[in-house]
């Protein structure tokens, strides 16, 4: 189940997907033909695709693991200062009801000590400048902040 539609062509979109790693691969790829008309550096480019691969990963691997009928709803739009995505998923919630914390390990090169899942979420939160995580009505919402220029 892929299904894609565009309010507005020039500023979002949004998507339906499967939680599956080939459905994500689809979805990522569908994202990038999307924003092509909107002559992207390349780096930014490459940025929002590995915020969007690491945040939909966690959802097939964490939120739904075993569920093969788990969806993902993928909603993002274009702002002056970057992309906003929106992640809705039906899956289990989040540990203690928030993202988890990355450690200090990681920040300090000792990736042998970084438990599963800790590398990932230092990427997200290192590239988006805004990260929430809430869990309404029975789903997982993340939204997220890639903005155009890296601190």
């Amino acid at each position: 189940m892929f299904q894609m539609s565009s309010p507005d062509a020039w500023h979002d979109f949004e998507l339906v997907t499967k939680s599956k790693p080939l459905a994500i691969r689809e979805t990522l790829n569908q994202i990038r033909h999307f924003i092509s008309p909107f002559a992207l550096e390349p780096a930014f480019v490459d940025t929002l695709e590995l915020v969007l691969a690491e945040a939909l990963n966690n959802v097939v691997e964490h939120a739904h693991g075993d569920n093969s009928d788990g969806v993902i709803w993928l909603r993002c739009a274009r702002e002056p200062s970057g992309f906003v995505l929106q992640i809705r998923d039906d899956g289990n919630a989040m540990p203690n009801g928030q993202i988890p914390n990355t450690p200090m390990a990681l920040r300090h090169g000792a990736f042998n000590s970084v438990p599963e899942g800790g590398f990932g979420w230092h990427l997200i939160r290192h590239l988006a400048d805004r990260v929430d995580y809430q869990r309404l009505a029975g789903q997982n919402c993340l939204t997220l902040h890639v903005p155009f220029t890296q601190s």
